[in-house]
C-alpha cells in the first residue's frame, strides 16, 4: 500500500477545513478542472463535500533505448527505499515473460529485469514491497477475451531481490486455492462471492497489499451492491509454506463505496497500498453518456480503525492503475495505463493528511 495531493499550503489548512464537518466519516476532495460537483460517495451522497483544487502534473513515462520493443502498460507500482526507485509491473509483457521495470523519480525506465524461477506470467496487475528485499506480485485472475483462464493468469508470486537480480521464492494459483477453500465453506459470504465471480467469469483482482501479515485483495470486479470488495487472507506466510489457503483464513475485509459523483460512476479497485495503519488506493470505472464511454478514476484513502473513507480526487479520461506511498514527508506516485498506442503516465506529489 497499499498518497495523493500535490502540495497544498500545508496540512493545517486541510485540517482546519475538516473541522467544519465534525462526525462525518466520508470526506471528499477533488482536483478536476470542473470540481464544482467533484466526487461523493454513492449512498453517502448526503455527507459534506470538501473541494480542494489540486494542480495537475501528469507526465509520460519514458523508456530508455533497448529496454523493451513493445510499450509498457503500467499496471502496478511500489517504492523501493533501499535504491530510491520505483518498481513497476506491466499487464502485458513480451512473450509473457515475468518482466519488472525500475523507474527513477523523473519517470524514466532505467532497467528491465526478469524474475528468475517463473516460466510465464500473464496480466500482472499489482506489486508490493514489504522490505528486506521481499516483493509480491499478483495477476488479475481474470478470464481472457477467449474465455480462458490459464495458470499464468492466476499466479500470486513472492520474489526476492538478490544483488542485481530477482528470484521467485514462492508461487501459487490464487484463484484455485480460493475456490478450493470456498468449496468447504459454501455458506460464507466470501465463499459465495468468489464462487459466483468465477462461475460467471467476472473475477478481476487488480489491487493487492500486505497489512499486518494479512493479504488484502482489491477487486475491480465484481462488486457487492455497487461497493468495491476487499477480501482478506490472514497468516500470509503459511500460504507459501503450505501451498494452501484454509477457509478460516479468508473473509470479506471491507466493501467500499467508491463513487465518482461528477460522472455518477461506481468504480472498482485498480490498486491498493498500505502506509502505517492507512490504506491508499486508486480506482477505475467507465462512464457512459449519450452512447459515449469515458474512463474515470479516483484516488482515495481509507482508515480501518475509524472506518473513514476520503476520496482525495478524481480523474477524467484517465485510468489510474497503480499507486505507492513513500518517504518522509509522505509522497505518492500514481501510474496511468494508456494502452499500447500511448505512453503510460505518472503523477507524483506530497500526501497531505
Amino acid at each position: 500500500m497499499k498518497r495523493l495531493m500535490l502540495l497544498l499550503s500545508g496540512s493545517a489548512i486541510l485540517l482546519a477545513l475538516m473541522a467544519f464537518f465534525p462526525g462525518n466519516r466520508f470526506i471528499h476532495l477533488s482536483g478536476s478542472a470542473d470540481a464544482k460537483d467533484a466526487v461523493s460517495t454513492g449512498s453517502e451522497s448526503s455527507k459534506s463535500v470538501l473541494h480542494v483544487s489540486i494542480p495537475d502534473d501528469i507526465k509520460n513515462i519514458i523508456t530508455g533505448p533497448g529496454i523493451v520493443s513493445t510499450p509498457i502498460e503500467a499496471s502496478g507500482i511500489t517504492y523501493v527505499d533501499t535504491i530510491k526507485s520505483f518498481l513497476i509491473v506491466s499487464d502485458d509483457t513480451e512473450d509473457k515473460r515475468p518482466d519488472i521495470f525500475m523507474m527513477d523519480t523523473t519517470g524514466r525506465i532505467t532497467v528491465r529485469q526478469t524474475i528468475k524461477g517463473i516460466d510465464k506470467i500473464n496480466d500482472m496487475e499489482s506489486v508490493f514491497y514489504t522490505g528486506s528485499d521481499v516483493f509480491y506480485t499478483l495477476t488479475s485472475q481474470s478470464y481472457n477475451k477467449k474465455g480462458k483462464q490459464p495458470l499464468s493468469r492466476t499466479l500470486f508470486v513472492r520474489f526476492n531481490k538478490k544483488g542485481n537480480s530477482f528470484q521467485q521464492t514462492g508461487s501459487i494459483s490464487l484463484v484455485a486455492e480460493l475456490l478450493e477453500a470456498a468449496s468447504t465453506s459454501k455458506k460464507e459470504k466470501w465463499a459465495q462471492f468468489i464462487s459466483k465471480s468465477s462461475n460467471d467469469q467476472s473475477i478481476d483482482i487488480e489491487g493487492m497489499a500486505i497489512y499486518n501479515d494479512t493479504l488484502l485483495l482489491g477487486f475491480k470486479n465484481p462488486k457487492l451492491d455497487n461497493r468495491a470488495v476487499i477480501l482478506a487472507v490472514s497468516n500470509l506466510n503459511t500460504v507459501f509454506s503450505s501451498g494452501k489457503i484454509a477457509s478460516n483464513q479468508v473473509s470479506v475485509w471491507r466493501t467500499l463505496p467508491l463513487f465518482d459523483k461528477s460522472s455518477s460512476t461506481f468504480c472498482g479497485i485498480s490498486d491498493i497500498t498500505v502506509h502505517g495503519d492507512q490504506l491508499y488506493g486508486v480506482s477505475t470505472g467507465v462512464s457512459s453518456k449519450e452512447g459515449i464511454d469515458e474512463d474515470v478514476g479516483l484516488f482515495w484513502k481509507y482508515s480501518p480503525s475509524t472506518d473513514s473513507l476520503i476520496i482525495i480526487r478524481n480523474f477524467k479520461g484517465l485510468k489510474p492503475e497503480g499507486v505507492t506511498v513513500y518517504g518522509n514527508p509522505l509522497h505518492y506516485c500514481i501510474v496511468f495505463d494508456n494502452g499500447t498506442k500511448s505512453p503510460s503516465q505518472f503523477l507524483r506529489g506530497k500526501v497531505v493528511h
